[in-house]
């Protein structure tokens, strides 16, 4: 279906198209690994339209949160991806999501940690921490674990970082984390 996916995004961004159909076709795009080359280009040129804050927040936060996704490393600056997240997460509290808050969190801390700022990550990560619900799916709560104990490794904290990833494939092997097999 990619092909169709490239006709729709080029309508979109036709004269006559439409600009929220294409900033939610490359955000949704971003997440497809074998499609983040290509969807790069399309993210970073539609950035100044959506700097523009003529879109719907809900978009916007959506088109960040693609441009901190993870498929996008080494694509986008982490710094620019950095501030993605933040906006992401700035977004995401207006509209009271909590599970994207998060998550725009852990891809904030991420990058931090990437670039060094361990404290700036360690404020994300438990400003994330604390709205993390134990009803939340494993798989979710699992990216905090995991960033907890990169975070660990990088303070050359060995152990407490092998029993923080051991803790996380325990709860990835307990829900059966399509990420162990």
């Amino acid at each position: 279906e990619l092909g169709n996916l490239r006709a729709a995004y080029e309508w979109a961004r036709a004269s006559d198209g439409d600009l929220e159909v294409a900033v939610t076709l490359a955000s949704c795009a971003a997440a497809l690994d074998d499609f983040g080359a290509e969807c790069v280009d399309w993210l970073l040129a539609l950035r100044p339209q959506v700097e523009c804050d003529g879109l719907d927040r809900e978009v916007r936060a959506r088109y960040w949160r693609a441009v901190a996704a993870s498929t996008m490393n080494g694509r986008i600056s982490r710094a620019l991806q950095a501030d993605a997240a933040k906006r992401a997460a700035a977004l995401y509290r207006e509209l009271d999501k909590p599970r994207r808050i998060y998550s725009a969190l852990i891809q904030l801390a991420k990058h931090r940690t990437a670039r060094g700022e361990i404290e700036a990550a360690r404020r994300a990560t438990d400003e994330a921490r604390a709205l993390e619900r134990p009803q939340w799916p494993a798989m979710l709560r699992t990216h905090l674990l995991r960033l907890d104990g990169h975070m660990e490794r990088a303070a050359g904290a060995f152990e407490n970082a092998i029993a923080i990833f051991r803790e996380t494939v325990r709860l990835s092997a307990l829900t059966e984390d399509w990420q162990l097999e």
